[in-house]
């Protein structure tokens, strides 16, 4: 009965992120502030990827369930290669051979199968640091009411009030050093409030 089970059963999205919210998430988060957020979009909506975790390093988790296909793969991982510090994903098992090819080699990968009737998730390797996050895209991760408030603590303040985004982001990848801006993204995102507010991206 059991191999009949494990036959019929297909994982969907919803149960992997379930799993990933009690297995693994846990093991990232330490007594420091964190904030996890689902479905959060980068670079301007162009990508959204599935689980976020904000600490002293921003996670990204994409899942690709048995039922997904991996035709925006390309496009995700050009997106979240931008932003994110480390990334994971996780897939069904009609997938693992398609995803050890085509994501980076610092990216984390898991396989998710059903088992017995109970869904597992294998790790086939850690995630490691990314060292190629753009100054840009993280910008873009912050809305206009951060942004001014990140070139006021630059000493910024005139004449940038009335600018539109897309000169903020600019200027602000310009004032700040890699590592110092992620820390101020990483610390603006844990604060905001009212996360779904896309007209604070004006």
């Amino acid at each position: 009965m059991m191999i009949g089970l494990n036959r019929r059963m297909r994982l969907t999205d919803a149960e992997i992120r379930k799993r990933i919210h009690v297995e693994i998430i846990p093991t990232i988060i330490g007594d420091t502030h964190n904030r996890v957020i689902d479905e959060m979009g980068i670079c301007c909506g162009e990508a959204r990827v599935d689980i976020a975790v904000i600490n002293g390093k921003l996670h990204g988790f994409e899942i690709k369930s048995e039922a997904d296909t991996l035709e925006r793969l390309e496009g995700q991982i050009l997106a979240y290669n931008q932003v994110f510090d480390t990334m994971t994903i996780i897939c069904g098992q009609n997938h693992l051979d398609s995803i050890i090819s085509l994501v980076p080699e610092w990216w984390g990968i898991y396989s998710a199968k059903i088992n017995f009737g109970k869904l597992e998730l294998t790790k086939i390797r850690c995630s490691e640091l990314n060292h190629s996050v753009c100054r840009l895209a993280l910008a873009k991760l912050l809305w206009k009411s951060e942004l001014l408030m990140l070139l006021a603590e630059a000493g910024v303040r005139k004449g940038v009030s009335n600018k539109p985004c897309r000169e903020l982001w600019k200027r602000v990848s310009e004032i700040f050093t890699t590592e110092t801006l992620q820390i101020k993204v990483r610390e603006t995102l844990k604060s905001r409030e009212c996360w779904r507010l896309d007209l604070q991206q004006t």
